[in-house]
């Protein structure tokens, strides 16, 4: 387990690939809303093949199951498919924090694919959530909104001003 945890995980890769895909997922659904049907980003994909298409289809590539209900957005990715991952790592508190870091590396960015959906869709409230999951053991997870695109903007800012 030493070696493995030495050689550092890359889910950075995973989770990069969720961005990918919500970004495309972003610039798919601008073309596709209609004014009079209630928009929601599930009704968008559901009625647009070529968007659940290439979901679809970036998902199988990268291992990731992708869930979207109403304007939430969920990726799910089981590492018990990766190589060198046992069970016994998942309860190792070093194992868990390296994957807690690696998602929280990424909020920033699915913050601004989210803010990205909601100005192009003119839906609020778009929400992805990333799990990662043993199984069917949940490991760790986090959500995000705009809102935490817009805290962090406002905690750089706070940070460039007490420089």
């Amino acid at each position: 387990m030493d070696s493995f945890l030495n050689r550092k995980p890359n889910f950075k890769k995973a989770t990069t690939v969720f961005i990918s895909v919500l970004t495309v997922t972003a610039m798919l659904l601008a073309g596709c809303t209609k004014e009079s049907e209630p928009k929601t980003v599930e009704t968008i994909v559901n009625s647009n093949d070529d968007i659940a298409s290439t979901i679809k289809g970036a998902a199988d590539d990268s291992g990731v199951k992708v869930d979207i209900q109403g304007n939430t957005i969920t990726y799910s990715y089981d590492i018990s498919s990766v190589d060198g991952i046992t069970e016994e790592m998942i309860g190792d508190e070093d194992f868990v924090k390296s994957l807690e870091t690696s998602l929280g590396a990424q909020k920033s960015s699915l913050a601004n694919v989210c803010t990205s959906i909601e100005e192009k869709t003119k839906i609020e409230g778009v929400v992805v959530k990333v799990i990662y999951s043993y199984g069917d053991k949940e490991i760790v997870s986090t959500t995000v909104t705009s809102a935490d695109a817009v805290s962090d903007e406002a905690a750089n800012e706070e940070a460039k001003d007490s420089e």
